[in-house]
């Protein structure tokens, strides 16, 4: 195994895309990328918790996305009553 040192972003990204595709082990691929399988799943949790977090952080954006664009029916339907009020009393016969 390799000695322990600091693993570029591009290298722990492969290795957990690694383990999520081929369906082996941690142990065995830990073993064929000379890396301490400890690590390894360190960086496998990591990853889940990045993607956690980032589905959560869409999902509250899109949150307030559809509560502003109901706000803003709200207000267009209460200008549209106004505005036929207004004919209504304009154009009374």
């Amino acid at each position: 195994m390799r000695k322990h040192g600091n693993y570029s972003k591009e290298f722990k990204l492969h290795c957990v895309k690694h383990f999520e595709v081929s369906g082996k082990s941690i142990e065995k691929i830990a073993k064929s990328l000379e890396v301490p399988p400890s690590t390894l799943n360190g960086w496998i949790k990591r990853s889940k918790e990045s993607t956690e977090v980032l589905n959560k952080t869409e999902i509250s954006k899109g949150e307030v996305s559809v509560e502003s664009i109901q706000k803003r029916i709200s207000e267009l339907k209460k200008e549209i009553n106004i505005l036929e009020q207004a004919i209504s009393i304009l154009f009374k016969d």
